[in-house]
């Protein structure tokens, strides 16, 4: 599979969904997206959207810096 059809098939979530997928608030979310703490949105006019892939992978690397899980399981 090409890297640009890998890129199609990835799901995008606006900010409720982005938010409810990291069980965060919605506000709480958008207080990390101001700070850069979490991975930044596609903006498309009006709406900005998160692609899942990268909210996974932050997710991984905050249980990484924890020690939730080894830094090889990531």
């Amino acid at each position: 599979m090409s890297q640009a059809s890998t890129r199609l098939s990835e799901r995008y979530l606006g900010t409720a969904d982005a938010a409810a997928y990291v069980n965060y608030s919605e506000s709480h979310f958008r207080t990390l997206v101001r700070a850069g703490k979490v991975p930044p949105p596609l903006r498309i006019h009006s709406k900005l959207l998160w692609r899942q892939s990268l909210l996974d992978a932050h997710m991984r690397e905050l249980e990484v810096a924890q020690g939730v899980i080894p830094p090889t399981a990531a």
